[in-house]
């Protein structure tokens, strides 16, 4: 069996004020901060999260996404300040957000089939930080390009790495990049796709 990853599609150019939301969250988000970007529901883990960010308002981590749980995720973290829930975010005011993140956190509980969030982080430099369940940390052993973490004190020592260390996350970020370069572009799809069928072909003797 052949495995070729999908694409991610390239984000079409956006109008002047297409991007206004982030640029409003960024004014008033000054400074380093971590994102996590999902549905918000139990099976995401963000629960698992808050509790993390409560005990070190150092870090910041800023949340785009609703869902079933968003009530009980907000009541959750009432009182910690240095968690924003942004709700739901489109692409184009995503990627500033990815742009500037010191990581994107991954905490599911679920088995993720890839975890596209990695991916859309990987696309601008951007490492991820994520659970040892399912197809992440996979990606992040193949590609160099973050953390896994087991508990919550690896956890915060990723955060504290990234936090600590600027030029880590530029370490890290090019890593995941090249990784998205030779994986997940429309044009390393494409050329595996088509490589595939050359070689059935040449395998069974049929010209192309």
């Amino acid at each position: 069996m052949d495995v070729i990853p999908y694409f991610l599609p390239d984000l079409p150019p956006a109008p002047p004020t297409a991007t206004a939301r982030a640029e409003t969250i960024l004014a008033t988000n000054p400074g380093a901060f971590f994102l996590f970007v999902g549905r918000l529901e139990k099976i995401k883990g963000l629960q698992n999260l808050i509790p993390v960010f409560a005990r070190n308002p150092r870090h910041r981590l800023l949340v785009a996404g609703e869902g079933a749980m968003g009530d009980e995720l907000r009541a959750l973290a009432a009182g910690v300040t240095n968690i924003v829930f942004l709700g739901n975010l489109d692409r184009h005011n995503l990627q500033p957000l990815y742009e500037r993140a010191l990581a994107v956190i991954v905490p599911s509980i679920c088995f993720e089939v890839l975890g596209q969030i990695i991916i859309e982080g990987f696309a601008v430099k951007t490492p991820s930080i994520v659970c040892p369940i399912g197809a992440p940390p996979d990606i992040i052993h193949e590609s160099g390009g973050g953390f896994v973490y087991k508990d919550d004190a690896e956890l915060q020592l990723a955060l504290d790495a990234l936090a600590d260390d600027p030029a880590l996350k530029a370490r890290l970020g090019e890593a995941g990049f090249q990784y998205f370069q030779r994986n997940f572009t429309r044009e390393a799809h494409f050329k595996k796709y088509f490589g595939l069928i050359e070689r059935i072909a040449a395998q069974r003797g049929v010209a192309l």
